[in-house]
């Protein structure tokens, strides 16, 4: 009700709750079907689309009472919401399908955070077993957002300029350490991330009317350089 109701102003407080609680309820598994087809879905695809606006002042100054955009409390929101959308989009009964065009659009934004894209990664690996899913994604221009997401660094390039900016300065070795771990866990994020992406891409792959697609924006150039790929199930 408080998304629906187009005379309710939401600031990013309240955007950010009921983000949390449609976050909570997309992990219950109590929910009726229709109450998640028709109640929960909408409301996060509205809460992941709308910019909130920030109602308390801050300490930058503005124009008395003129209301202040705050870039992280936006992308918190919606970075809870593509979490519920993950827990949706792997309902096999629930048909999904709207929250497609709307993870391709965060892929294609700079400003968004990596958790965010990893999650709205994560939900288009969920609905690609589906043939109506695919096509979809094909014709909402999924194809070169997910294929520029899997140029990412290497562990070795991400240690190596860890080992680099710390050989400049005299710190403790602690420091280093958590240099390292911090390397190492942003590694396994981009990992994981292109692995979902190669997956996808096998999928959509499988369409014979779309492969015009596979021919522009060195799209088939990128696909032969990943299949090179150390691991294993990349290169699959």
């Amino acid at each position: 009700i408080i998304i629906k109701d187009e005379k309710i102003v939401l600031d990013m407080q309240t955007c950010e709750w009921c983000s949390y609680a449609c976050y909570l309820l997309s992990q219950s598994s109590d929910l009726h079907p229709e109450l998640i087809q028709n109640g929960l879905l909408p409301s996060l695809i509205n809460l992941i689309t709308i910019t909130p606006i920030h109602t308390i002042h801050s300490n930058i100054s503005t124009a008395r009472n003129q209301p202040v955009i705050v870039k992280d409390k936006k992308i918190r929101t919606k970075t809870i919401c593509s979490a519920a959308l993950v827990n949706i989009t792997l309902l096999s009964h629930i048909d999904s399908s709207v929250a497609i065009p709307i993870c391709i659009s965060i892929l294609q934004q700079v400003d968004i955070d990596k958790l965010t894209k990893i999650n709205c990664v994560t939900c288009l690996y969920n609905l690609a077993y589906n043939d109506n899913n695919c096509k979809l994604m094909l014709q909402s221009g999924a194809l070169l957002p997910i294929v520029q997401l899997t140029q990412s660094v290497t562990l070795s390039t991400t240690l190596s300029a860890s080992m680099t900016n710390l050989s400049n300065i005299n710190r403790r070795n602690s420091l280093l350490l958590v240099k390292l771990d911090k390397a190492a866990e942003n590694e396994t994020e981009a990992l994981q991330m292109k692995m979902r992406c190669a997956a996808i891409l096998s999928r959509l792959s499988k369409y014979h009317s779309y492969y015009h697609l596979f021919n522009t924006n060195d799209v088939l150039d990128i696909l032969l350089h990943l299949s090179n790929n150390v691991t294993d199930l990349i290169t699959q």
